[in-house]
C-alpha cells in the first residue's frame, strides 16, 4: 500500500487517501482506497462524507470522458508500480 500512495502522489497528484479495512473472515481481509479529488470537498470533509461523494460519481460521473481518465490514470500507476 505504501508503494500505491507513492505512486499515486507522485504520477495523479493525490495527497490525501481514505483507507477502509474489512476483514471478513480469518484468511483474507479487504483495503479500500478512496482518493480525495478537489470536487468531493463539496460533500464535506469528514468520513460521512464518502457515501455521497460515491453516490454521486456513480450516478454523474459514469461518463465515456470520465472512464477513459480512470482508464488512463490506470495505466500512469501500472507503470509507475511496475518501474519501483
Amino acid at each position: 500500500m505504501t508503494k500505491i500512495r507513492k505512486a499515486q502522489r507522485n504520477v495523479l497528484g493525490i495527497e490525501y487517501v481514505y483507507y477502509f479495512y474489512n476483514e471478513d473472515t480469518t484468511h483474507h481481509f479487504h483495503t479500500w482506497m478512496v482518493p480525495r479529488y478537489e470536487w468531493m470537498y463539496q460533500f464535506g470533509r469528514s468520513i460521512e462524507s464518502v457515501r455521497p461523494v460515491l453516490l454521486h460519481a456513480r450516478n454523474e460521473m459514469n461518463t465515456k470522458e470520465h472512464n477513459e481518465e480512470i482508464r488512463e490514470a490506470i495505466q500512469k500507476l501500472r507503470k509507475e508500480l511496475t518501474e519501483m
